[in-house]
């Protein structure tokens, strides 16, 4: 399936009928679509989405359903989309429609083309929709309802998301964080990676199963199972009522904050406490906010892959201080047992170097000459002993290349 032309027709700052041709020629079918700020780009990629989707376009990305919630509706969201020009000469409608080529519906084969155009009256408030295939309405597509053809057979909205954003919906996309959007993102990732086709065939495999079970059931069997048939069918009915409630309540919610929000400003006007400007400041001011709030939570999560690092430097500087005084605690006895090992050495040839006979020395004198030996020994050769606290201990007994390989890693965390 590939997009053969678009065609915008008074659709926001595209005015009358603008044709964007993009059929391919050859192995030539990439197309890129680029400009300034403001020249058009995300107002294309949003005509596509509304003329694929209509008010369910809020399902595709949170930036649409942000936008008509701020206007108060979808009804006034996309009446704003008429071009201002033509609105000033009398115009009231404008459409969106996609050319598609070479698609293959299951239920009719191959098709040469399909037709999806979108149109809306301001002036009404009406929207219709047409899907032609090949030139002629489809009775399939009126059997199942045209919305429902387009997300059935053309591109489900759950594939949508993934083909219809800018490049910071990617990382949106890796910051979901309610069970609602998680479920959103899973019913996705199974319309990419084909695991809905798959359980589309189990399905089917069970219905039949269902069936056959059906054809060998008593008639008391049938008549309790037409009974529970028609209590589905009552509550699917329900279920279809109370949607279409909750869609019209949600669009009685969002035009209500609109209004809130315009009595705000108007109350400020008549002389609240703040002007609407210092309003409109607060308001930047809080998604300001909130980006950086997201920001943040961005850093924070890139942080995560250094944190452990962190917690583990303390550790690793701990065991290098260690490292470095049992090496000092080495040292210091290696010094020791020199120090005892020369005074020894010296008294022990002072005691055997002949004496006067009348010089009496006895074992006061020869110890406090084996003290002070010791001391100036000490002092004079082995001054730089390094001192160790008190309660020091020997833990690891490395070897010098295993404390080096230690202290290595330690210094590069």
């Amino acid at each position: 399936m590939t997009i053969k032309d678009i065609t915008l027709n008074n659709f926001r700052i595209y005015k009358g009928e603008n044709l964007i041709d993009l059929s391919s020629e050859g192995k030539r079918n990439i197309y890129i679509v680029s400009g300034r700020n403001g020249f058009g780009k995300t107002t294309f990629l949003m005509s596509l989405v509304w003329c694929m989707y209509g008010r369910n376009m809020q399902e595709v990305d949170d930036l649409y359903k942000k936008e008509i919630e701020d206007q108060g509706g979808y009804s006034k969201y996309i009446t704003g989309s008429l071009n201002r020009l033509a609105k000033t000469e009398g115009e009231h409608s404008f459409s969106v429609s996609i050319l598609f080529e070479n698609i293959n519906i299951p239920q009719l084969g191959p098709c040469k083309e399909i037709l999806i155009k979108r149109q809306y009256n301001t002036l009404t408030g009406s929207e219709d929709l047409d899907v032609l295939i090949d030139g002629y309405q489809s009775e399939l597509a009126k059997e199942v309802g045209q919305e429902i053809f387009i997300r059935e057979f053309i591109m489900p909205i759950e594939i949508a998301k993934f083909f219809f954003f800018d490049a910071e919906k990617i990382v949106n996309l890796a910051e979901v964080t309610t069970n609602e959007q998680r479920k959103k993102l899973s019913r996705a990732y199974s319309e990419v990676l084909g695991i809905k086709k798959y359980e589309d065939i189990r399905g089917n495999l069970e219905n039949l199963q269902l069936k056959l079970r059906q054809e060998s059931a008593s008639a008391a069997e049938k008549g309790q199972l037409e009974k529970i048939k028609a209590e589905v069918h009552s509550f699917e009915e329900q279920i279809k009522e109370n949607e279409g409630k909750i869609v019209d309540l949600r669009e009685l919610r969002n035009e209500k904050n609109k209004e809130s929000r315009d009595i705000q400003e108007k109350l400020i006007r008549e002389g609240s406490l703040i002007t609407v400007e210092e309003l409109q400041k607060l308001r930047q001011l809080e998604e300001e906010l909130n980006k950086r709030q997201s920001d943040l939570q961005t850093e924070l999560k890139d942080s995560y892959d250094i944190i452990p690092f962190a917690i583990v430097g303390e550790t690793f500087l701990d065991v290098s201080k260690q490292l470095e005084n049992e090496a000092n605690f080495k040292a210091a006895q290696y010094k020791e047992e020199n120090v005892r090992g020369v005074t020894n050495k010296i008294l022990t040839d002072l005691l055997n170097t002949p004496k006067p006979s009348d010089l009496p020395i006895d074992h006061r004198v020869h110890g406090f000459y084996a003290d002070s030996f010791e001391k100036l020994i000490r002092k004079h050769f082995f001054a730089d002993t390094p001192a160790l606290p008190d309660e020091f201990r020997v833990l690891h007994e490395f070897s010098d290349s295993k404390k080096e390989r230690a202290l290595c890693t330690a210094k590069q965390h």
